[in-house]
């Protein structure tokens, strides 16, 4: 694509796509992410119900934090 010399052109429009290209889209969306979400919302899960923290601190390290700062 040829950059334009002036930034606020607008871009060359897209090439027509397909019926067939489109609802193809829409399943793979669909599969991706409307059918998970509908699974947590059945199961009565969040997105967030299995992930666990980065840095879980233990009550000893905090103590030591809040000590070291006090």
């Amino acid at each position: 694509v040829e950059v334009p010399a002036d930034p606020d052109q607008p871009w060359p429009p897209l090439p027509p796509r397909g019926t067939l290209e489109v609802r193809r889209d829409d399943v793979h969306w669909a599969r991706e992410y409307l059918v998970p979400w509908i699974g947590r919302r059945l199961r009565g899960e969040s997105s967030g119900d299995h992930v666990t923290a980065k840095g879980a601190l233990s009550p000893d390290d905090i103590k030591m934090r809040i000590a070291s700062v006090a």
